[in-house]
């Protein structure tokens, strides 16, 4: 079995990432500058993947829905797969 991991930026809501830094800095430390999140995938496979069945797995996992998380195709020689975003 092999175990892929991918992570992806994750922005709370603001009022939701100011209540989790209020209380990290009581929990914690008052010098706690910053909080940052991230969506962790873990994806469990038979066999290693292919370079472009690794590819066509980040296009699936990237958040395409919103514009600044876009994923861009990358140019090659081929032909892009009908799944490519434009």
């Amino acid at each position: 079995m092999t175990l892929i991991r991918r992570f992806r930026v994750y922005d709370l809501p603001t009022a939701t990432h100011d209540n989790l830094l209020r209380s990290a800095r009581e929990i914690f430390a008052a010098d706690v500058s910053r909080l940052d999140t991230e969506h962790c995938f873990y994806i469990e496979t038979t066999r290693k993947l292919e370079p472009e069945e690794q590819h066509i797995l980040d296009w699936l996992l990237a958040e395409t829905f919103l514009r600044e998380h876009r994923l861009v195709a990358v140019v090659s020689r081929r032909k892009s797969p009908a799944w490519c975003p434009s």
